[in-house]
């Protein structure tokens, strides 16, 4: 989902271009990287995004019917506030060795960050300067979490992301597996009368942070701030409409008449279309008890699937976009829903900062001592290749 690239084209982290004369470290400012924020015009970002292969053309092709729209999202999520992250673009260059990187990130939450559109053209050097730029940038901010979602057959991030749990540990960090899938709004499931669906508001913060911690962890329950009294993420939406877009949220909750501990729960993500190329900013989140009965489960599924498809009512797509456990993945395709792809989920909370970037740094660091010792054997620079 975050379609994270590995480094392509020419290796030359040994050009004396990249030389840099103090290494930055954790906690230091954009510039000390060589690194720029939205500096880039959408269009030539877009533009790279499409020449690195990015933006190859079945995505393309996909995007292309909202691609305008897409696009003034960009143009108006990267123009808020300097001092307050909605979305961001770190670009690392250097035009003498042709090395070029961009990561994006934006406001998941209040006080969490979805980080995503990974490229690197030539050198390591430029996605290991946006990465650990952006990861301080994110200490620095006090931001409470940061997440990506990767396909795990990638092997770049699921050798980087996936690997972030043992250097944090599973109270800092998790990495979940999820079915992304799409289901035609016009055939959405009728709700079953066997099982009784709420919206959530501010006052049932208690109940939302205990259900989520139950079925999604301790780690995902802080991430989403659950724990804060903004269940729907008013802060965060009156922080987009200053910039003329929304983002929000609406939870949903399933339990049997006259059960009080709720089977599973909904959450329905709205967002400025396109702000991930996946369209995951606009996603419906379901979390259902693994232990409840099938019968139950199955009618918990479609309930709540029903109740959260109002919230797309205006909605560019013709699809609900739902992740799910791989578990309810059949039970969503026996309702009619469609696998897009399956997903990792990465997330890491704010006191494990430092060492996902330890981590990552000392990933790059062996990429760039390999390559090193590539040059020497051969005594020519490395072909085009992927580093990884």
């Amino acid at each position: 989902m975050a379609e994270v690239m590995p480094p392509k084209g020419p290796i030359s982290e040994l050009e004396t271009s990249e030389a840099v004369p103090d290494c930055p470290k954790f906690g230091d400012k954009y510039e000390d990287y060589g690194c720029t924020v939205n500096a880039i015009s959408v269009e030539d970002l877009f533009a790279k995004y499409e020449s690195s292969g990015f933006l190859y053309p079945a995505k393309r092709d996909r995007l292309m019917p909202y691609m305008a729209h897409i696009m003034e999202n960009w143009r108006r999520s990267m123009s808020g506030p300097a001092n307050c992250i909605l979305h961001d673009v770190v670009v690392y260059e250097d035009p003498l060795s042709g090395t070029w990187a961009s990561v994006a990130y934006w406001a998941a939450t209040n006080k969490s960050s979805h980080s995503q559109h990974l490229i690197s053209i030539g050198s390591p050097k430029g996605s290991q300067s946006v990465l650990l730029s952006a990861q301080s940038e994110l200490s620095n901010r006090q931001v409470l979490a940061a997440q990506n979602w990767f396909r795990p057959k990638n092997r770049f991030p699921a050798k980087i992301f996936g690997s972030c749990i043992h250097p944090l540990g599973d109270e800092r960090a998790v990495v979940q597996e999820h079915a992304y899938l799409r289901l035609d709004r016009t055939r959405i499931p009728d709700s079953p009368a066997e099982i009784i669906v709420d919206e959530l508001s501010n006052a049932d913060t208690t109940l939302i942070e205990r259900l989520a911690q139950r079925l999604c962890g301790r780690v995902q329950a802080k991430a989403d701030e659950w724990e804060a009294r903004d269940v729907c993420l008013e802060s965060l939406d009156a922080r987009f409409r200053e910039v003329g877009l929304r983002r929000f949220r609406q939870v949903f909750i399933a339990r049997s008449p006259g059960e009080q501990d709720p089977i599973g729960f909904a959450v329905a993500y709205r967002g400025p279309l396109g702000l991930n190329f996946s369209f995951l900013e606009n996603r419906c989140e379901l979390w259902i008890d693994p232990d409840s009965p099938p019968a139950q489960h199955e009618q918990a599924i479609a309930a709540l699937i029903h109740a959260a498809a109002g919230v797309y009512h205006d909605f560019e797509l013709p699809d609900l976009l739902v992740t799910a456990s791989l578990r309810d993945e059949q039970v969503l395709i026996t309702h009619g829903a469609r696998l897009i792809q399956h997903y990792n989920r990465s997330i890491w909370l704010q006191d494990g900062y430092e060492a996902w970037y330890n981590h990552v740094d000392g990933f790059y660091d062996r990429i760039r001592a390999r390559e090193r010792r590539a040059r020497c054997r051969v005594g020519t620079p490395a072909a085009r290749g992927e580093a990884l």
